[in-house]
């Protein structure tokens, strides 16, 4: 899953990962605006906090990019 998803956010541009003992946070200018915990993808939203993604969206690369994509924009 891990690199099915570093594959789809490389699309959005710089982009940092790190793997914890129980999470993998993605990172843009050192701000986490997605993780993986217990095997759930979670995006930031426009609230500061993290909304879950529904795994099947990574079959649906476009889809989950999109919300990536905005999950990312929300960092300056």
């Amino acid at each position: 899953m891990i690199k099915k998803i570093l594959g789809l956010l490389a699309r959005l541009g710089k982009i940092e990962y790190r793997v914890g003992e129980n999470i993998v946070g993605f990172y843009k200018n050192r701000v986490m605006f997605g993780k993986i915990e217990e095997d759930t993808i979670y995006l930031l939203n426009s609230c500061n906090g993290f909304d879950r993604i529904d795994v099947e969206l990574l079959e649906e690369g476009d889809a989950f990019t999109k919300k990536a994509q905005e999950a990312y924009s929300l960092i300056g």
